[in-house]
């Protein structure tokens, strides 16, 4: 079957602008009804505090989950613009998510050339209730995930030999960084990924790469080892039980479904042979992922394949939040899957999962206190005061 991406293309002319808008209002709408008036958690709690300070500290007072100081940066210069409350600094995130919706539309076009597989991405992603409540946290992760679609856009420009993103890239790379220290397992696979593939790229290219990487891990290196000094950043560090498979498996199920009830996502689970079924569907009818679908795939699961193996070898750090970098490239990766296919089954399977994704939706907003708690596989932060877990409800 002919690979090209531009031969996958419906004839039908897709209405993009509308149903990004419809999408857009629509989570706007429930973010409000539902979501921007709920219980805070104890990171919340800490953000607002430092926002409400008049001097700015961020280095000194660092976050546990969120020890990069960037994001408090931006609390403070927020804070000499309008008066800080838990409301205004939920809609920054609001904002961050539904700018997130376009994006990953644009990085779906330029990694396959379909408008569809962008917009089904968009669409997925507006359903997400894992995306849809941290999109409306006053936290640091609806921009993180922001930051990381637009470095991984780049990231596809550089795949695709436009020497202008060089320097974009290099500078939302830093941003990434100053955001959260996870963001470095993305950058660890972009170098990770390029490397594989260095055949395809020129030797002026592959110089390129490696000055990037050498700033990148130069900067994570002095950021951690000034935070070591001064913060006793490792002291701060999350901890959580060592994963296990089916950990790990159900992040990508809360990806789709969002915080539900146990029994809830057992059941999910449970019909996971229907992904063999489509799997030897697909293999009837072969189409070859072009080099960005790849490298989605490979951002989608090697990170957290990364930290998987770390938190049995040095420490746990198995917490679904952090692995919000991952969900971008999970969701053009399926996007993809039920598209370029061109398959009665998985045309039923696109609506099948968006229906059970609103349905899910609606499940979570129904109990919206369960994810308040985010007490993912038994999370515990070291440290923590009595007041801030109080705030888990």
């Amino acid at each position: 079957m002919n690979s090209d991406p531009a031969a996958n293309q419906s004839p039908k002319r897709v209405p993009v602008f509308g149903t990004l808008l419809l999408a857009a209002l629509a989570m706007a709408a429930v973010s409000v009804i539902w979501l921007l008036h709920s219980a805070r958690n104890y990171q919340e709690t800490f953000n607002l505090t430092f926002a409400a300070q008049g001097t700015l500290s961020p280095v000194s007072q660092t976050s546990p989950d969120d020890p990069m100081p960037l994001y408090f940066w931006l609390l403070h210069g927020l804070a000499h613009v309008f008066s800080p409350s838990l409301v205004s600094l939920r809609i920054v995130s609001l904002i961050c998510y539904l700018l997130l919706l376009p994006a990953l539309y644009i990085a779906g076009k330029r990694a396959t050339g379909d408008r569809r597989i962008g917009l089904l991405a968009a669409i997925l992603t507006a359903l997400s209730p894992f995306m849809l409540w941290y999109g409306n946290r006053a936290t640091v992760y609806a921009l993180l995930t922001l930051v990381t679609v637009i470095s991984q856009y780049l990231f596809v420009c550089l795949l695709q030999r436009k020497r202008w993103a060089w320097v974009p890239y290099l500078v939302v790379g830093l941003i990434g960084l100053g955001l959260h220290y996870f963001f470095a397992v993305i950058l660890l696979a972009q170098v990770l990924f390029y490397l594989v593939k260095q055949r395809e790229f020129s030797r002026r290219e592959l110089v390129y790469m490696l000055c990037c990487t050498v700033v990148f891990a130069a900067a994570f290196g002095l950021w951690m080892h000034y935070l070591a000094d001064t913060v006793h950043i490792f002291a701060k560090l999350p901890y959580t039980a060592k994963p296990s498979a089916t950990n790990a498996f159900i992040i990508y199920v809360q990806y789709l479904f969002g915080f539900q009830a146990v029994s809830t996502t057992t059941f999910v689970i449970a019909f996971w042979p229907l992904l063999v079924v489509f799997a030897l569907l697909a293999v009837q009818k072969y189409v070859r992922p072009p080099i960005a679908i790849q490298y989605y795939s490979f951002t989608a699961f090697m990170p957290l394949l990364l930290v998987f193996a770390l938190s049995w070898i040095w420490r746990p750090l198995f917490l679904s939040s952090y692995f919000i970098v991952c969900l971008p490239s999970f969701m053009l990766l399926v996007s993809w899957y039920l598209v370029a296919f061109e398959l009665r089954a998985l045309s039923w399977a696109r609506t099948l999962l968006i229906l059970l994704m609103v349905a899910m939706l609606a499940a979570e907003l129904a109990n919206v206190n369960r994810a308040v708690h985010e007490d993912y596989l038994g999370a515990q932060t070291i440290r923590l005061r009595h007041s801030d877990r109080a705030s888990f409800g």
